[in-house]
């Protein structure tokens, strides 16, 4: 339920998918490096948990929204990180060039 909360809490944030998937690569910028691979399995619960959230804020918002130009491949990724099996593999053109990665 918590969860479910915040998730609608930062659904209105995010309007748009472009937001959405800054939002999720910003967050993750600080966590992951695409160097290093480090595992997700390493991550502190607070995280993790708000991985789960973000995702969820994102789905929720691309549903709601119609967002349908939400990358899928985002969404695979997504879905990669919080199995705790991240595939760097697939990335969208040029993302893996980005400054915060």
């Amino acid at each position: 339920r918590g969860l479910r909360r915040a998730a609608e809490a930062c659904a209105p944030v995010l309007q748009s998918s472009y937001q959405a998937c800054a939002l999720f690569f910003s967050m993750f910028s600080a966590k992951i490096s695409i160097e290093n691979q480090e595992d997700i399995s390493s991550y502190d619960e607070q995280a993790k948990e708000a991985l789960v959230v973000l995702l969820k804020a994102i789905l929720d918002c691309a549903m709601q929204k119609e967002a349908y130009d939400l990358s899928n491949n985002v969404i695979a990724i997504a879905f990669q990180l919080a199995s705790g099996e991240p595939s760097w593999e697939g990335l969208p053109p040029g993302l893996g060039a980005h400054p915060a990665w």
